[in-house]
């Protein structure tokens, strides 16, 4: 009696739970929103960007919204994890432009791997077709477990740690950077991605997000790595123009020149010990005058 007692508890309990969740979906599907449906994410002055995937939205055109709200609110849009095959991966392609920032390398997952890989090549195909979104990433760390949960054997990248901040943007600003310099330096590309690599990278005297124009070219990369460096690979219209090998040094540096011709786009990745990884922004050849 006791045992059937007990049993009828727990159906009632879980009765209970599950008419609240009948009840909050309906009012979200009565809001006006597409299943799954979310509330719009309200943007407050002091938010420098808002997280909004496909979920989110009910539909293509109520994204364009938020996106336009985004921006006339002066946010920065950084479209996340774009190949990830769930309700959280990006549908609206037709929108892509509207975004200044694509993640690159979710940090769940290994750098140029899977849907990472993905994105990159993406990257890379936009570029080519004259569209810019600057390269960026993300540690995607919810909570303080990191990802380690997600390791698996030989998974080396995992060496490097997953928490917050890891893989990270770094953005070339004045000394005293204020805000709107970092969101600029974001959204103009004046920056690289890292999980430990520091490249420092040129295209005839300068840095990723300039501009430069046609000729003779010089490529300079200074890279460090305190865990050791394996490789830098010079990357010109999304194909690998040259690549310099390391034996586990710390400091490296290499240079070397090409005929740029208008149109073309040059960047460094930078590979180290542990699954280290970098990738800068581009360097544009352009005839139009040099800008930094």
């Amino acid at each position: 009696m006791s045992r059937l007692l007990l049993v009828l508890v727990v159906i009632a309990v879980i009765a209970l739970c599950l008419w609240g969740m009948s009840r909050s979906w309906r009012r979200r599907v009565a809001s006006g929103a597409d299943i799954p449906a979310l509330a719009v994410a309200p943007i407050h002055k002091s938010i420098d960007a808002v997280s909004i995937d496909h979920a989110t939205a009910a539909g293509t055109s109520d994204t364009a919204r938020i996106l336009a709200e985004a921006k006339a609110s002066g946010g920065l849009l950084q479209l996340n994890h774009p190949h990830l095959q769930s309700p959280m991966g990006f549908l609206d392609w037709e929108l892509l432009p509207e975004f200044d920032l694509l993640e690159v390398w979710n940090g769940k997952g290994q750098p140029n791997a899977s849907t990472n890989a993905e994105a990159k090549q993406t990257w890379y195909e936009l570029l080519n077709q004259g569209i810019f979104i600057a390269a960026s990433c993300g540690s995607d760390n919810h909570d303080v477990t990191g990802g380690y949960m997600w390791a698996r054997d030989g998974d080396a990248w995992m060496n490097r740690g997953l928490f917050s901040g890891s893989p990270a943007v770094y953005v070339e600003t004045g000394a005293t950077p204020s805000r709107d310099e970092v969101l600029a330096a974001l959204g103009q590309g004046r920056s690289f991605i890292t999980n430990g690599p520091l490249p420092r990278f040129a295209l005839a005297g300068r840095g990723p997000g300039s501009r430069v124009t046609p000729g003779e070219l010089e490529v300079t990369v200074a890279v460090t790595d305190v865990r050791g460096l394996e490789r830098v690979d010079v990357i010109v219209n999304g194909e690998v123009r040259h690549q310099h090998a390391f034996a586990g040094e710390r400091d490296g540096a290499l240079s070397f020149s090409f005929a740029g011709a208008a149109g073309d786009w040059c960047l460094v990745e930078a590979f180290g010990a542990d699954g280290g990884y970098a990738l800068t922004n581009p360097v544009f050849v352009d005839t139009a005058s040099p800008t930094q």
